[in-house]
């Protein structure tokens, strides 16, 4: 069955109908937590743009989005702090730990400010 927005009417706020809205058109919730930014991938339309901000402290903690490692759309993604800063969901996370665990674990990359 095909989750639809008249399944959350006691969403008071409006977050669970923009998660619908974020995954049906898979885009990607990114951070920059230096700035306090979020940036969204690819662009989204007018009204996903407006409803962004009135949530950006819940998507900072959610960032959903497509994983840079599967390439899958998931609810939740972590920013890893090393080379480009990966989004990677929860079980593309844990490989990543494993092989880190493994080979050893990179030194960390920050973006100007993050420290």
């Amino acid at each position: 069955m095909k989750p639809s927005t008249e399944d959350y009417k006691d969403d008071n706020d409006g977050f669970l109908k923009l998660l619908l809205k974020i995954w049906s058109s898979q885009l990607s919730v990114n951070s920059n937590t230096a700035r306090k930014e979020l940036f969204i991938y690819p662009a989204p339309d007018q009204e996903i743009a407006l409803t962004l901000f009135d949530h950006w402290e819940k998507l900072q903690h959610w960032l959903p989005g497509v994983c840079d490692s599967c390439g899958e759309w998931h609810l939740q993604r972590i920013e890893l702090p090393y080379g480009s800063h990966a989004h990677l969901c929860p079980w593309c996370r844990d490989k990543a730990i494993q092989i880190f665990n493994r080979q050893g674990w990179p030194e960390a990359t920050w973006y100007e400010g993050e420290k």
